[in-house]
């Protein structure tokens, strides 16, 4: 697919917020309820079964190369069924069923970035999300209007918790690591993100990351 102009998604204005820090917020897990196993509950009656059928496709592995966004869709379902034909109709449903995995938006995350916005912080989104995916659901993410600018990986044809990314969006924002909060679901992706300078938090409620941000300084 390569890259797309970013003016496809969105048109981006920016704000000159120099003093306080920019809040950055991961999607998945975070601000939504993003799961694929809404999508294999149709096949199995476990989700024990269900891990034991991702781990036996790799699946995270060629999810990874999907949100990176250099194959379109339909060619790596194709390849990845080809690798795995007993299992073609369950791996072709990840692409047929892709929006059953997405659940609602988590309300009371998206409520402390609203009131991070109106208390005059630069807030941000940085997640894994293939283009192909992105631009059908984009209206049902009302958190987007709360936020400056996001990224997502499919534009730039990198992902969390590749350094790269992060270090675009950096160069992107105009701001350096230790201007920012980087809120991450995702252990590995905090730890990348530690290690580059941000200030991390590992999001696990929205109550805790109340108290997290609030250990920052972060007047919420």
């Amino acid at each position: 697919m390569g890259n797309i102009q970013k003016n496809s998604i969105r048109s981006v204005s920016y704000t000159d917020r120099t003093v306080k820090p920019a809040i950055v917020f991961d999607f998945g897990g975070v601000l939504i309820d993003w799961n694929v196993y809404y999508i294999y509950r149709r096949y199995f009656s476990s989700d024990q079964q269900i891990d034991d059928f991702l781990q036996t496709i790799s699946f995270h592995d060629w999810n990874e190369e999907l949100q990176r966004g250099i194959v379109p869709y339909s060619e790596r379902i194709i390849d990845v069924s080809s690798r795995f034909p007993e299992y073609r109709e369950l791996i072709e449903a990840f692409d047929l069923y892709w929006f059953d995995a997405v659940g609602g938006i988590i309300v009371e995350t998206q409520d402390i970035l609203k009131e991070l916005r109106s208390k005059g912080y630069a807030t941000y989104g940085l997640s894994n999300w293939p283009v192909e995916k992105f631009l059908p659901i984009i209206d049902r993410l009302e958190f987007l209007k709360y936020m400056d600018d996001y990224l997502i990986s499919g534009e730039i044809n990198l992902i969390k918790p590749e350094p790269a990314f992060f270090l675009t969006f950096l160069n992107r924002i105009r701001r350096g690591p230790e201007e920012c909060i980087f809120i991450d679901d995702r252990e590995d992706n905090v730890r990348v993100a530690k290690k580059l300078g941000f200030l991390t938090v590992k999001y696990s409620s929205p109550v805790l990351l109340r108290l997290q941000l609030n250990e920052y300084g972060v007047e919420i």
